[in-house]
């Protein structure tokens, strides 16, 4: 449950109803790993950011087992802000995201080139 009032994200086991776990973020976009133990909350303003973001900007945080493992940042993803796409007010980060059947986090950004990151670990995947 992602509950933006307390902005906080909690697992609770669909069997028993206990909690698992709870991370101190609430995001629109969440990103559950196959096994439960892994979230990845998106930046909050989704696909756009700031036009003047910087480079170090945090757009994804890995958590596993209400731990944070890893921060993704623009500069993860792009070399430079001019490399991202202008809208009339903001940069485009990121086309979709989504879990593969390999529980690899798949980010298609907006040069049409794939990032991929295993939920387990938030480490970046070789294409």
């Amino acid at each position: 449950m992602s509950e933006p009032a307390t902005n906080s994200t909690t697992l609770y086991s669909k069997k028993d109803g206990k909690q698992l776990w709870s991370v101190p973020v609430w995001s629109p976009w969440l990103y559950l790993s196959h096994d439960g133990r892994t979230v990845v909350t998106a930046y909050q303003g989704m696909n756009l950011v700031p036009t003047d973001s910087r480079m170090h900007m945090e757009v994804l945080r890995f958590y596993r087992d209400g731990k944070l493992l890893r921060t993704v940042r623009l500069a993860d993803l792009y070399r430079r802000r001019a490399d991202m796409m202008r809208t009339v007010s903001h940069y485009a980060w990121v086309n979709t995201i989504n879990v593969t059947p390999a529980d690899l986090l798949q980010i298609e950004l907006v040069s049409g080139n794939y990032k991929r990151f295993a939920m387990a670990t938030g480490k970046e995947v070789a294409q």
